[in-house]
């Protein structure tokens, strides 16, 4: 659907021309003749190419790959924001303890015919001015240097991945939280192109989900003690790059998956797998 208008396109390799086998819930698709790859995007139907990291040594046990949208944030773009919203909420909460607004101290005629003064108030007290409290405002600002000691964190890196799981699974929570401790973790990886025709890329989020659930997931790495600043965060933004999908494995173990380049174990009932894969 684009622009309020719902449009139907039949599911055809753009590349031979081949008709794409249908994968339920799934929005990658491989064709079964010439085995190239595509997403189902808002716009239609997009080349794709898939990614395969490693684990890093041999490990025993089945070994399941699940798979992520990384997108590498822009740490300028992102020290930038940061700026410009530290300076605009500083010079409000200051505009704000400078100022003073006058009570209106006029009375109805009505009140002065009868001789009484607004609500039982002497005229004595309606004419001090009142002080606007901004420490609530104050308070939703950030410390500067938890702020400093993240970007520079984060610029230190070289490449700063944001992970956004897209493995169906019932568990929204869960599934989010996965995202949010492979971005917090930051791991090593190789990865390379994967073009196994007989293995499937269970893939059941599309990139342009992907990058709408980026902000969402990385401010969930954030320390507790920034997140509440509520006037901070709601004009907060990361920039990234394109989507790049990438598989990554986890080791199956009883009740539990282990990211083997994580390094973080998950509950096995979060992932909705298929066990032929």
């Amino acid at each position: 659907m684009k622009d309020g208008l719902l449009t139907v396109q039949r599911l055809q390799c753009g590349h031979c021309g081949g008709e794409l086998p249908v994968m339920g819930r799934y929005v990658t698709f491989q064709c079964d003749t010439c085995y190239r790859r595509c997403v189902l995007t808002e716009d239609g139907l997009a080349p794709l190419n898939v990614y395969r990291a490693s684990p890093p040594e041999e490990r025993d046990g089945k070994i399941i790959y699940l798979p992520f949208w990384v997108l590498t944030a822009d740490t300028a773009a992102l020290r930038n924001n940061v700026t410009s919203v530290m300076t605009s909420l500083t010079e409000v909460s200051q505009k704000i303890a400078a100022t003073k607004i006058e009570k209106d101290t006029s009375e109805p005629d009505w009140i002065s015919e009868l001789g009484m003064n607004m609500m039982g108030v002497s005229s004595a007290d309606t004419s001090q001015p009142a002080m606007i409290d901004s420490s609530n405002l104050t308070k939703q600002l950030p410390s500067r240097a938890e702020l400093e000691h993240i970007l520079s964190r984060m610029e230190s890196a070289g490449r700063w991945h944001i992970y956004v799981p897209a493995f169906w699974t019932a568990n929204t929570r869960g599934y989010l939280k996965i995202g949010k401790m492979m971005t917090r973790t930051q791991p090593a990886f190789h990865a390379e192109r994967f073009d196994d025709p007989d293995k499937p890329v269970m893939c059941a989020l599309g990139p342009q989900d992907a990058v709408r659930l980026v902000d969402y997931i990385f401010f969930a790495t954030l320390p507790l003690s920034i997140q509440t600043c509520s006037s901070f965060m709601e004009k907060l933004h990361l920039e990234t790059g394109k989507p790049v999908l990438i598989e990554f494995p986890f080791l199956e173990t009883t009740g539990s998956l282990e990211s083997l380049v994580g390094g973080f174990h998950i509950q096995s009932q979060i992932v909705g797998t298929d066990p032929s894969v």
